[in-house]
């Protein structure tokens, strides 16, 4: 039996926009390592690396609070009835029942952090979970990312996008940047907020949408084709009470 058999049907096309933020640290940001072997016998906390000692922003830790903003962002604006159906429709979802896994099409991976200072450990207090208050004699010592000379890229790829997927991301993006979402564990403290320097969201090199925040604090864009800001995104985020 010949299995190679020809067809005339086209293969199937896909659209995919891509979705990038320039960020660095706000102040010190603590995704704490699971493995032991990463610990030594002074600390009980540590930031995750990978097998070359490299500090990490994995993307389970990115995607939760990116899935939850959005989430957030859909209900506020109105879409209450719709936005689990969206959000899952994007990030994907994980049923307990018999139903059939939906994946998610937007794609992001582990991010490498160069140049945060690593070396800084803080003491701590443990808090009564109960009680609110302190733990007598119950210490521990962390050792997050604290702000230095780091800057990394977050991306996000979105396989056959719509219009209002983009709008989404475009404003958890933006919450983002402006110190809004913080990332990782120990956030009462302060820990895991980022600030974001630029923002870009292309399809190739005659679609994108790009803005730069300079030192004085003004906003460059440069934009071209379908991501322009006038002409599609500033409808499509007009529009996602609609949709």
């Amino acid at each position: 039996m010949d299995f190679l058999v020809p067809h005339n049907l086209p293969p199937k096309e896909h659209t995919l926009a891509t979705i990038t933020g320039t960020f660095s640290i706000k102040n010190s940001i603590i995704i704490g390592a699971s493995d032991d072997n990463l610990l030594d016998n002074s600390l009980d906390k540590t930031h995750i690396k990978n097998s070359a000692g490299i500090p990490l922003l994995t993307s389970k830790s990115i995607r939760g609070p990116i899935r939850h903003r959005a989430l957030k962002i859909l209900k506020t604006i109105g879409q209450e009835s719709k936005a689990k159906e969206i959000v899952e429709n994007l990030f994907g979802m994980v049923y307990e029942d018999d139903r059939k896994n939906k994946k998610g099409r937007i794609v992001t991976k582990d991010i490498p952090i160069n140049g945060a200072e690593s070396k800084q450990i803080q003491p701590r207090i443990k808090i009564d979970r109960f009680t609110g208050g302190t733990m007598n004699t119950a210490l521990l010592n962390a050792q997050p990312l604290w702000h230095d000379k780091e800057e990394f890229e977050l991306t996000f790829e979105i396989e056959d996008y719509e219009p209002r997927e983009i709008a989404i991301m475009l404003l958890v993006m933006k919450d983002l940047m402006n110190e809004d979402l913080p990332i990782g564990g120990e956030k009462a403290i302060g820990r895991g907020v980022l600030t974001g320097t630029n923002l870009k969201v292309e399809k190739d090199e005659n679609n994108f949408f790009e803005l730069t925040v300079l030192k004085d604090g003004k906003i460059k864009i440069d934009e071209k084709g379908e991501f322009t800001y006038e002409n599609n995104i500033k409808q499509w985020i007009t529009d996602l009470p609609k949709n």
